[in-house]
């Protein structure tokens, strides 16, 4: 598969292409089922073209052009922050397993009772 956006657009052309001449020689041997797939293939392959080539024509986004502010980074948060949301994310663990554990308690207790 081609990296350049115009090769891609090239390639799906010609993958359309094939498959019509596919389709049609299907049409041809009098397999209808074969040719109807193949047709829809070649569909998909024409339709991918064109949304190729009208994405081609676009300018640019501007968030994609405009380069990152000065105050993001892609380095990891401070350690007091990550050690916060670990301690948090242990209590909700904690909480549940304790929720579970009073919940099979109670249930076996009045199990008994009756």
């Amino acid at each position: 598969m081609p990296a350049n956006f115009g090769e891609i657009a090239d390639y799906h052309r010609q993958e359309a292409a094939r498959f019509f001449a596919r389709a049609q020689a299907a049409r041809d041997r009098e397999s209808y089922n074969e040719a109807e797939y193949l047709a829809g293939l070649a569909m998909r392959y024409a339709e991918a073209a064109q949304e190729q080539k009208e994405e081609m024509r676009q300018e640019p986004c501007p968030s994609i052009a405009q380069p990152r502010p000065e105050g993001w980074s892609l380095e990891p948060p401070p350690l007091a922050a990550s050690c916060w949301l670990a301690i948090l994310h242990a209590a909700g663990n904690l909480a549940a397993t304790i929720r579970q554990f009073l919940s099979r308690r109670s249930t076996r207790c009045f199990s008994h009772r009756l």
